[in-house]
């Protein structure tokens, strides 16, 4: 297969896409730590789900940051907040917020929810994910964003002149740290993402298999599927998520992983 990453698009690309750099430095591109095991995701679902549990198994969380030892922390508070200072759990790490994310037991349910983070929070997939525009992922080093249409400008009671918006093609676009855009690649009916060998590659990105992940179009919709990879696919999440044994998410660099016994 060959590489996509042609620079002569054949659509026209949004303003929003282009120049979206951020004046905050501090934009998340990687999460590079080493591969935990998947779990089934949901990302946009609206916790909690389950009802009241007779038994409340207890839950802890593995977690790994660059340059730490692996270590294991126990949720004992029904609330329980990551983020940069005066934390539960303080991430000293520049990707990551104030406050960033938080895990509350709800209906004997641990749920995860970003509270408004820069940089955002990133949920590992193990099944199929039908995606929408804007949603953001992780393969990898490589944090890319799934887009299909144009971002909305600003309200103005008199629009400004210019000729009509197009249809603009789904496509991939790659972020670097700083939020700078170093590439847009356009996707057909099918893509395949990888160290190599695949439609778009990253050959320097260890972290990647080969291949590590695809879209495929079907029904006028993009799903996203994790190919078995070492390192997994994530998908950042927007609202409540409920959390089962297993699950695997990022904030900044950190990758956690939520476990239950007993």
């Amino acid at each position: 297969m060959s590489d996509s990453r042609d620079k002569s698009l054949p659509f026209d690309v949004d303003d929003a896409d282009l120049f979206s750099s951020v004046a905050d430095d501090h934009v998340l591109s990687s999460a590079p730590v080493s591969p935990a095991a998947p779990a089934p995701a949901t990302p946009r679902s609206t916790a909690p789900r389950r009802n009241g549990r007779t038994h409340q198994p207890a839950a802890f969380l593995d977690v790994e940051s660059p340059g730490r030892s692996p270590r294991r922390i126990r949720l004992q508070r029904p609330r329980f907040l990551l983020g940069g200072e005066r934390a539960d759990l303080t991430l000293d790490d520049r990707f990551v917020s104030r406050w960033h994310a938080q895990l509350s037991l709800e209906q004997g349910a641990w749920v995860l929810e970003d509270l408004g983070s820069h940089n955002g929070v990133y949920l590992r997939i193990a099944d199929e994910f039908v995606m929408e525009d804007g949603d953001e992922i992780l393969v990898g080093a490589q944090r890319l964003a799934f887009r299909t249409g144009w971002d909305t400008g600003p309200t103005q009671a008199v629009p400004t002149l210019g000729a009509p918006k197009l249809p603009t093609a789904p496509r991939l676009v790659e972020y670097v740290e700083g939020g700078h855009i170093r590439g847009i690649y356009p996707i057909v009916d099918s893509m395949l993402i990888g160290r190599e060998g695949a439609d778009l590659n990253f050959p320097h990105d260890e972290l990647l298999s080969s291949p590590h992940a695809s879209f495929e179009r079907r029904d006028g919709q993009f799903y996203l599927r994790d190919l078995i990879s070492e390192s997994g696919t994530f998908i950042r999440i927007r609202g409540a998520v409920e959390l089962i044994d297993g699950d695997c998410f990022c904030v900044g660099r950190t990758r956690l992983q939520v476990r239950y016994q007993g």
